[in-house]
Formats: C-alpha cells, structure tokens, sequence
C-alpha cells in the first residue's frame, strides 16, 4: 500500500515553485527602475531611444506591407478592378454617343421631313413638349403659339404629313392639340370611296364600322374630307363576323407618338 505524502512536503514544493517566479518578479522590478532612473538622469534619452525604434519598426512594417500590396497578389486584383472600372466607363461612354448619334440622325430626319411639307403647305415646324402619355384625354403641348401665327383650329401634321389633330387653346409661345384619335372622339374619314365614321381610342388609334361587302383591306390609307383630303392613319386590321353586316376596322397612325419630336403645323387662312 503506497502511503499518504505527508503535507508538510506539499509545502515544500509549493515554497519551491512559488520561489523563482518571486525571483523573477523582482528582477523585472529592479530592471525597470533601473532603466527609469537611467531615462531621468539622462534626461529623457531612454525614451527617444524607444520612440525611434517603435517607429522604425512601423516603417518596417508599412514598407513589408506595401511591399506584398503592390507586388502580390492583391496588386494584380487591384490592377484587375481598375481595368474592369475602366473599360464599363469606356462602354457607358459609347453607349452615350450611340443614343446621341441616334437622336441626332431621327432629329434631322424629322427636320428633313418637315422642309418637304413646307413645299406643299405653308406651316411651321414646332417641338412637343409634353407626351400622349402625360394626358388620359389625348393632348400634347407644342412650342409654338400666337407669336408665330398660331389660332385655336389651326390643323397639326405628323413628320410624313398626316393629320394628327388640331389647337385647342393657345398661348403666346405654346399651344395644347387634341388628337383626332382621342379617346371617345368622333370624326368622319373615308376609304377608297367608302365614307364612315371613326371613333377614337387613344394612342394614336380608332375604330370604325363599313358596309360587309365594302371594298376595304389592311394598309388602305384612311383620310379625312374636312381637312383637304389629307390622310389620317392607315387600316391596321379588318375584322368581319359572319353574324354581322358589318365590318370593323381598326385604324392607326403609321408612327410611334411617344417618339414624336416635332409636328408640323398649319395656320389658319
């Protein structure tokens, strides 16, 4: 049977491992005091002395990290999202004179447009400044108005010369048109030698009812007879039920309005 380690060898060994750390302790103690009353008596020498090394040692540190930043890898990832930066702003940058080029070429067909209405028919060339879409009741605005000759009833062409609509109210430099397609809006057309009357539906559509048997196909140019036989839109689709007399048309303008730039239009004589 092993026998009990009596306690007073515990204290023993306690009194043995607790004396180098003692020691130790008062080595440290002794070696800082000895190094202040050195940094006091020489006036503060100690301390510059670890300043200039601590930043020594920063330096050192900053030049190994700027070291493995500018020539590892996070150097080529960096180089990597520059170009990529570079070229998406070189992209947006063509994109943006793509457009303009677009709308610069669209701006002078329009304009070209224009310049040939004028052999035809006196008028003046105005800019939209408010789209179909801003007004549920089919109005637009354009820049021109009393100052250019302009009066409530002067007729509105398209670039290609058909009637969009006519001025309802006028100012000095503007002017509100009511397309003859507005919504709900009457107006009598004809196609070929067929008379009828259209309703509008807005967006630069209408409807309209002929005879069945009424000589009357898809891309027919419907006009109308109040404004000089001047063309209003064109059949987009011919329905005709079996069950019925008659045939519905369904009319539009040959243009997109939410890209219309400039109309052309016609004062009163």
């Amino acid at each position: 049977m092993t026998k009990p380690t009596p306690y007073r060898s515990y204290r023993r060994s306690e009194r043995k491992s607790e004396t180098p750390l003692f020691v130790a302790f008062i080595a440290i103690v002794f070696v800082v005091g000895f190094i202040f009353g050195i940094d006091k008596v020489s006036g503060g020498m100690v301390r510059g002395y670890a300043r200039a090394g601590g930043g020594a040692l920063s330096a050192a540190v900053s030049g190994a990290v700027s070291t493995v930043t500018g020539n590892g890898i996070l150097s080529t990832r960096r180089a990597l999202q520059e170009e990529n930066t570079q070229l998406r702003d070189a992209m947006a940058m063509r994109d943006e004179e793509a457009a303009r080029f677009k709308a610069l070429e669209d701006e002078n067909d329009a304009l070209r447009a224009m310049a040939r209405l004028a052999i035809d028919a006196s008028g003046i060339t105005a800019p939209v400044l408010s789209s179909f879409d801003s007004s549920p009741y089919g109005t637009f605005t354009i820049g021109t108005g009393k100052s250019s000759g302009i009066d409530e009833g002067s007729i509105v062409l398209t670039p290609g010369g058909f009637v969009l609509g006519s001025v309802t109210s006028v100012s000095a430099r503007t002017a509100t048109v009511e397309a003859f397609f507005a919504p709900g809006k009457k107006i009598n057309m004809d196609v070929g030698d067929v008379a009828f009357e259209a309703e509008g539906r807005g967006g630069g559509n209408a409807r309209g009812e002929v005879a069945r048997d009424a000589a009357v196909k898809t891309g027919d140019t419907v006009i109308i007879p109040a404004f000089a036989h001047r063309p209003a839109g064109i059949v987009g689709e011919v329905r005709s039920a079996s069950s019925s007399a008659f045939t519905t048309l369904y009319i539009r303008l040959p243009l997109n309005l939410d890209t219309l730039r400039y109309v052309y239009v016609l004062p009163l004589q």
